[in-house]
């Protein structure tokens, strides 16, 4: 399996990642969740390894780079962000493989981009959060004070990898193997101590999101094969939310598997034959 390491210059930044380097096989972009990092997709490379499959850091995740200091983070921001990667990879098409976040961005894309995508595999995610009306003002107010203070936080620090593993594990269930994987990107060395790469904007309160009604336009106007994969302890979406948002979709098709909210990671061979299946019926 020929890997690499990848670059791509984009108008906010530069995007880091890896790819799996198969030219003349269809191209598929990896996007991870919520703090995790391109690294979220190595222990599906086995099923992944017949295409040509690209992983990228978001921006302020893993060694991609972060938003400028002065600037704000918005989620919309992620859809021109992986745009302009395709754009720049000079793909016509491109079919997506997201999780949590990335499962979010993709399912955004495949709606308001729907010529450009060509299949997608969602895991745990489907469409980006929503803030009911009466949160927006706390939300406002969170996000302000936050932003006002984050020049004096001080990321932790780590005397050494383990330590950096077990505070990543107590906030969120995954097995140790699936977190080493994530810090190999996600952890740089200052001095003699480990820190995270992680923008700290990405721990602020957004200061504006989206209604369940503008997710259910975008989500009507996906065309690509589409499949979620929903995790019996995962996160974010509890049923309700999970049955109205994939009634949106009358074609997606739906598979549950054991597992918390990595359970890609933590447990690859469940997922990554669901994953390589759904590839090879639509693009083999």
């Amino acid at each position: 399996m020929n890997i690499k390491e990848i670059e791509l210059d984009i108008p906010s930044g530069t995007l880091s990642g890896w790819q799996i380097v198969n030219p003349e096989k269809p191209t598929i972009i990896g996007l991870h969740g919520w703090l995790d990092n391109a690294n979220s997709f190595v222990p599906l490379q086995a099923f992944l390894q017949e295409y040509n499959f690209i992983s990228l850091d978001l921006p302020g995740h893993g060694k991609s780079s972060h938003r400028p200091d002065k600037a704000y983070l918005h989620y919309i921001e992620y859809l021109p962000d992986i745009m302009h990667a395709v754009e720049r990879l000079g793909l016509q098409q491109v079919s997506f493989l997201g999780h949590s976040l990335g499962a979010g961005v993709a399912s955004m894309i495949a709606g308001i981009f729907a010529d450009k995508v060509k299949t997608v595999c969602l895991i745990d995610a489907l469409g980006p959060l929503i803030f009911k009306n009466t949160q927006l003002v706390s939300m406002i107010q969170s996000a302000t004070e936050g932003y006002s203070k984050i020049q004096y936080k001080r990321a932790p620090r780590y005397n050494n990898q383990q330590m950096a593993a077990k505070a990543r594990m107590q906030a969120t269930p995954m097995s140790q193997e699936s977190v080493m994987h994530l810090l190999e990107r996600g952890l740089r060395l200052e001095g003699h101590e480990f820190t995270w790469r992680t923008d700290p904007k990405l721990m602020q309160q957004p200061l504006v999101g989206y209604t369940e009604d503008q997710v259910e336009h975008i989500l009507k106007l996906i065309q690509a094969p589409i499949t979620i994969i929903r995790t019996e302890k995962g996160w974010p979406f509890g049923e309700q939310i999970f049955n109205l948002r994939t009634s949106y979709i009358p074609h997606i098709k739906k598979h549950v598997v054991a597992g918390n909210h990595h359970a890609h990671m933590d447990n690859p061979e469940v997922v990554g034959k669901i994953v390589q299946d759904f590839f090879q019926q639509h693009l083999d």
